[in-house]
């Protein structure tokens, strides 16, 4: 039996981890993810890492998706997206710190697509900031706070 599509964000110490878990596929709607991937690193100085160790099936529309955000964020100098796979037994992606949040999926037929990525948006926030906690002279090498919050 096919595992269903899941998108799990975490914080990691430099911005955001999703975690793509079972099937990426046209289902996924990759276009509202690109769209949310775009947002967050367009409005924020920080970088996404998209963890596919836990995709069972990529499509084409999801992976042309990733190549798109990978050439346009990815290629540039500052390296702000990257793209994580599995490479052999045991291989984990990266860590987040505090926990996750799942991203509700689209409802089939929904239209309201803006309203959607502004639930995204919102439980973004309510993940905890990675510079908490750090010691001052950690925090000068960290990226700056978000400037979307």
């Amino acid at each position: 039996m096919s595992m269903p599509f899941t998108l799990r964000v975490g914080r990691t110490a430099s911005g955001y981890c999703l975690r793509v878990e079972g099937h990426a596929t046209r289902r996924g709607h990759p276009a509202l993810f690109e769209l949310f991937v775009v947002q967050v690193l367009d409005c924020c100085p920080c970088s996404v890492v998209v963890d596919l160790t836990a995709c069972e099936l990529l499509d084409d529309q999801f992976l042309s998706v990733l190549f798109d955000l990978d050439n346009h964020y990815g290629q540039a100098g500052d390296r702000r997206f990257a793209i994580v796979v599995r490479t052999g037994a045991g291989h984990e992606g990266p860590e987040c710190l505090g926990g996750e949040l799942e991203l509700p999926a689209l409802e089939p037929g929904a239209i309201d697509l803006e309203s959607h990525l502004m639930g995204w948006h919102r439980l973004l926030e309510q993940l905890a900031d990675p510079q908490e906690g750090m010691t001052e002279p950690h925090r000068e090498h960290a990226v700056p706070e978000l400037a979307c919050r």
